[in-house]
């Protein structure tokens, strides 16, 4: 049965006066249930890969941001994190960069089934040659990353990211 289905039978129960169709509520009741539960098992997966990630530092997200889908973002243990959630080809996921000034970044899709994708990031440093190449590749990707990260609603810049962003450029 539907919801459409559900729906039209309490339609034509409304409209016949037949308020003792226990069986349709149920149903309904049952099918918001199966709904909310299949939300809270996606997320939980992506909660624990997350908290898998960060266990050495004990970074978890706030039940209530993954609950509600709140994009957010957590300064602790020297991790500048944020995250945003989306939906991609019918599964949801969470995207995080994190930055830490002891290590490289990370950016990483996780999806509702704990799998994983890493995604661009800024890169450190590059190789100096003679045609100046390396130098024109390091700058594009972090342009292209800036561009990513804001795009996304991730403002907050560490001064390594900054730096490596072209930001403070002359």
């Amino acid at each position: 049965m539907t919801l459409n289905d559900i729906f039209s039978e309490m339609l034509v129960a409304s409209a016949s006066g037949d308020h003792a169709n226990t069986a349709t509520e149920a149903t309904q009741i049952t099918t918001s249930e199966q709904n909310s539960s299949e939300a809270s098992l996606k997320m939980e997966l992506i909660k624990k890969e997350f908290e898998a990630y960060f266990s050495n530092w004990k970074i978890e997200l706030p039940d209530k941001n993954l609950n509600d889908r709140l994009n957010g973002y957590l300064n602790k243990s020297g991790w500048l994190i944020q995250y945003c959630f989306g939906i991609e080809n019918g599964m949801e996921y969470l995207d995080f960069y994190a930055s830490h000034r002891m290590t490289n970044d990370r950016h990483i899709r996780i999806y509702e089934n704990g799998e994983t994708e890493g995604l661009p990031s800024y890169w450190e440093s590059f190789v100096v040659d003679s045609d100046g190449q390396g130098k024109k590749k390091y700058e594009e990707n972090n342009k292209k990353v800036t561009k990513m990260l804001i795009e996304k609603g991730f403002d907050k810049f560490t001064i390594n990211m900054a730096l490596q962003s072209g930001m403070l450029e002359e």
